[in-house]
């Protein structure tokens, strides 16, 4: 997945204030870059953010079979088979 960075007390700011995102001590944080910045996202914003892009997902389905599937045809495709 992605890095993680604990919130701790020597990190520049008091954690507690939390600069309403809603951090304490010991919440944990997810690291990413976009065009040459480093994001840092509580994992719970993340995951909410993950939740919902891909909501419209059946449970049932089983997406790294249907990639696998999808990279073989292609592959056949492309040989000429």
């Amino acid at each position: 997945m992605w890095p993680a960075v604990e919130v701790g007390p020597l990190q520049g700011y008091r954690a507690s204030s939390g600069m309403g995102l809603g951090l304490d001590e010991g919440s944990t944080m997810t690291a990413t870059t976009e065009g040459g910045r480093l994001i840092l996202e509580p994992r719970s914003v993340v995951l909410q953010r993950l939740r919902r892009r891909f909501s419209g997902v059946p449970r049932s389905a089983r997406l790294a079979d249907e990639l696998v599937a999808d990279r073989r045809a292609e592959t056949l495709r492309e040989d000429g088979n």
